[in-house]
């Protein structure tokens, strides 16, 4: 083959091109360059305080949670398990198990089972696994996953049960194709926490009772990689995109944690993907609260001149003070200039109105500011008052502080199940000394005991960290007692010649036999016991109590219930209440999940002056 020399080929390429764009012969047009993406009308409608802010040049995007799925193995039921499954599941399954070490003679517990001897066991199930990824979720981040037995598969009951660590991918649980999406979104494991309302009765009678066939694990799920939250620039431009970096994180630099893609020394919130969108993290130091940073985000302001700032700040302290003032978007606004507006927040922390003197206590304790703080710390010892709950919140996000956990202390005696529980969540949480914690039988759930001249109470969660809090000073089982759970597999009952002591008769252990234990009747010792921990006999020769989680929390709810938990100080003997965290929305079906959008629908915002939606970027 001739070869050609370089000049000749230049001149081949120059003429293609030419070609392509038109020239020689004909009379074509040039081909003009279409924009990527569509330019979009400018805002209308701002109001003077909000002009100039990111929020006024872009739109928020991937700001909805969306589902991630997949199959999963669930063991340790009692015998209510079943692993029917379409094939391609089953056999997905079966591959998992096997590249996991099970019957592939790799060493391990696992190395002689068949795979098929261990899915023909009813102590097994295969279920359906998914959760919702937040927005903003940072790699690492643990998160709520749901476990549901599938369509046409015959679990009884999740009670009890362990999920074996899943991959979690979008569209994951596709039963013609589990294993076709490649990209791993999260994981997830850890022990199902089914309803105590219906754990309590055992196990359903038929397929359909639907109360045992799902489950939550808490905190089951740990984020694989960060999700960052998107700004989609309305009138597209490099030069608009990447001054909006730029000022983000000038205003975020002091918490930013999120190395840098163009320089790995440095740490940025913000990068610019193209001339519209613009990718956002948020801070580990916002502890999750997404919609907090996006809000302060949003309503930051390009110009960052001083004297500029200050003129919005006093236009904002006017804006305050009028009749149905958007005091979220305000607070906001305080928050995103900084510390200059602090002279124009601080008056308003005297104001008559409920709900300025808290937007403008939030804005000032978030800038640093002792005032704001001491008024927030007022607000929060105000049993009535509107904003009580938000403002234990916004203290409970400055991390720990003696003067603040002293105020929150105070709340743990409170009457009021709702102030108290929330106080006593961010003691846990900063490890504080009026709350005894103790990680019970290998860190399966946290048991807190509060020492509170309260009314008597027990908390359970139902969400995040598995946690049983005890308030009061000394809780004990009423005698004498009769209490049977778990379809009469286990009891818990009192004796005339032993007073002082109670009997526990388990035989819930798949495994066969039965356990029993004498105890003294002390609510706290009673849960050890149940959990496996305390104290064992030398010539004991049955196994001890292995009750889960979920389990402990059903006999503890059943016996207060039944009036049989009281607190014997001064021999009062008041009766205890119950109270179980307030389940999160979550998707309410993941059986239909290969058909349901990625993208949930946002939940509906409420007026500014509702003190729950302070924190929440509002509706627009």
């Amino acid at each position: 083959m001739r070869q050609l020399c370089p000049r000749s080929l230049l001149l081949m390429i120059s003429t293609f091109a030419f070609v392509m764009a038109g020239g020689g012969c004909g009379s074509q047009a040039p081909v003009k360059n279409t924009p990527r993406y569509a330019t979009l009308e400018r805002k209308t409608g701002v109001p003077a305080y909000m002009r100039g802010t990111i929020w006024e040049l872009t739109d928020p995007d991937s700001i909805d949670p969306f589902v991630v799925t997949s199959y999963g193995l669930v063991v340790n039921l009692r015998n209510t398990g079943d692993t029917s499954a379409p094939t391609a599941v089953h056999d997905w399954i079966v591959k998992q198990m096997q590249v996991h070490g099970w019957a592939s003679g790799g060493g391990g517990a696992f190395k002689k089972v068949n795979t098929e001897q261990v899915l023909a066991d009813p102590r097994v199930g295969i279920v359906l696994v998914g959760g919702n990824l937040q927005p903003g979720a940072r790699k690492g981040q643990r998160f709520d996953i749901q476990v549901n037995v599938m369509p046409g598969n015959n679990t009884r009951s999740l009670a009890h049960g362990v999920l074996y660590g899943t991959e979690l991918r979008v569209n994951g649980a596709n039963p013609l194709d589990p294993g076709g999406a490649v990209n791993v979104m999260a994981w997830g494991e850890g022990q199902v926490f089914v309803n105590p309302s219906y754990a309590l009765n055992g196990s359903a009678t038929r397929p359909t009772d639907t109360g045992l066939r799902n489950g939550t694990i808490l905190n089951g799920g740990m984020v694989a990689k960060d999700r960052p939250l998107d700004l989609r620039v309305r009138q597209p431009d490099w030069s608009t995109a990447n001054l909006i970096v730029q000022r983000l994180n000038q205003r975020f630099q002091g918490v930013a944690d999120r190395p840098s893609t163009v320089n790995l020394s440095d740490f940025v919130v913000a990068e610019g993907q193209d001339e519209a969108f613009i990718h956002l993290y948020v801070p580990r130091s916002f502890n999750g609260d997404w919609q907090r940073f996006l809000g302060v985000a949003t309503h930051t302001y390009v110009n960052n001149s001083p004297d500029f700032l200050l003129a919005q700040a006093r236009l904002l302290a006017g804006e305050a003070i009028r009749p149905n003032a958007a005091l979220q978007d305000i607070a906001y606004c305080w928050e995103a200039i900084g510390p200059q507006a602090l002279p124009y927040i601080r008056p308003l922390l005297a104001s008559s109105s409920p709900e300025v003197m808290f937007a403008a206590a939030q804005a000032a304790t978030f800038l640093h500011d002792p005032a704001g703080q001491e008024r927030l710390m007022a607000i929060a010892r105000m049993p009535g008052n509107p904003y009580q709950i938000p403002a234990i919140h916004t203290l409970g996000q400055l991390g720990k502080s003696q003067n603040i956990d002293n105020v929150l202390a105070e709340l743990l005696d409170s009457h009021d199940p709702q102030p108290r529980v929330e106080a006593y969540r961010i003691l846990a949480r900063h490890g504080d000394a009026h709350v005894l914690s103790n990680t019970v039988n290998e860190k399966a759930f946290i048991l807190d005991l509060i020492d509170s001249k309260g009314p008597p109470l027990v908390w359970a969660a139902r969400s995040g960290e598995p946690r049983l809090a005890v308030f009061g000073r000394r809780l004990s089982l009423q005698l004498p007692l009769t209490f049977t759970a778990f379809d009469h597999q286990l009891s818990i009952t009192s004796n005339s010649d032993q007073r002082k002591l109670v009997t526990i008769f388990d035989r819930t252990d798949v495994h066969g036999g039965a356990r029993t234990t004498v105890s003294p009747p002390e609510l706290v010792t009673i849960i050890r016991l149940l959990a496996g921990e305390g104290p064992k006999d030398d010539h004991e020769s049955t196994p001890r109590m292995s009750f889960a989680y979920g389990d402990i929390v059903a006999i503890v709810r059943g016996l207060v219930d039944q009036k049989q938990v009281v607190d014997v100080t001064d021999r009062r003997y008041v009766p205890a209440a119950f109270v179980m965290q307030e389940a999160p929305s979550t998707v309410d079906d993941i059986e239909e999940s290969p058909g349901v959008p990625e993208v949930l629908e946002a939940p509906t915002t409420q007026p500014a002056t509702d003190p729950a939606q302070f924190g929440v970027v509002p509706a627009r």
